[in-house]
């Protein structure tokens, strides 16, 4: 029996690597890319197999819509995009793709800290515009915001891989310390990395700077809120 694959996110084409897996595995495989619900349920019609991306969601109305489907694969680490309980309901597996962009996202993380503390956008900006020769005030006056990673407390919220990336990275610039809250990740493995596993609170009232890394569930849903950002130091920055 054949099945049939149909590869829906539209922001990127996927890779002749990808197709040929599938072509090799004895998969028919199409790219039909879809930007809405009701384009999904089109392209998928026939579909045993979809693979899907961030956006549009995959919800109710497009899982019972496709009668063939068997898995939806998404192309990320969460699956949170995916009516997981309609999916169980209906039988249809939900897959996710872990580690597919845990160095990039870590440095990217890493690539807005240093643009934030060392006022890279601004500094850019008005060195273009002339000030460093002819407006020096204007480059003294960013210089006087620069702020260091060095001696001071960087926190992570979510010590997954990518946190854990993102705590190798920074940890290279010299903080004072690096401070963790993850309630499914022991000191032990923290250990490994130089970091504390603190509480929730610890975490806010200590962090200079505060990086999250955590998947979207229920638990972290608007855990960051009023009340939490009125626990940070004024001059943290998350």
């Amino acid at each position: 029996m054949s099945f049939k694959v149909v590869i829906t996110m539209y922001n990127r084409q996927p890779s002749s690597l990808t197709t040929d897996v599938i072509k090799q595995a004895g998969m028919e495989v199409a790219y039909l890319p879809a930007r809405t619900e009701n384009e999904v349920i089109t392209a998928g019609k026939d579909a045993d197999v979809l693979l899907v991306g961030t956006v549009p969601h995959t919800t109710r109305k497009v899982l019972e819509s496709l009668p063939n489907l068997k898995m939806v694969g998404r192309s990320g680490v969460g699956v949170d995009s995916i009516d997981l309980a309609a999916a169980t309901e209906l039988g249809i597996c939900a897959t996710n793709t872990p580690g597919i962009n845990t160095s990039e996202v870590a440095d990217h993380a890493m690539a807005m800290l240093l643009s934030v503390t060392r006022k890279i956008p601004e500094q850019n900006a008005v060195v273009k515009a002339g000030a460093w020769s002819d407006r020096p005030a204007e480059v003294d006056a960013l210089r006087s915001q620069l702020r260091r990673i060095a001696g001071n407390t960087v926190g992570i919220f979510g010590l997954g891989s990518i946190g854990k990336g993102f705590a190798n990275r920074v940890r290279g610039f010299g903080p004072a310390k690096i401070i963790a809250y993850d309630p499914y990740v022991p000191q032990t493995v923290a250990d490994l990395l130089g970091v504390e596993m603190v509480d929730f609170d610890m975490l806010l009232a200590e962090s200079d700077y505060l990086t999250v890394h955590s998947p979207a569930t229920a638990e972290t849903n608007e855990i960051f809120n009023i009340d939490a950002f009125n626990k940070m130091k004024p001059t943290a920055v998350f």
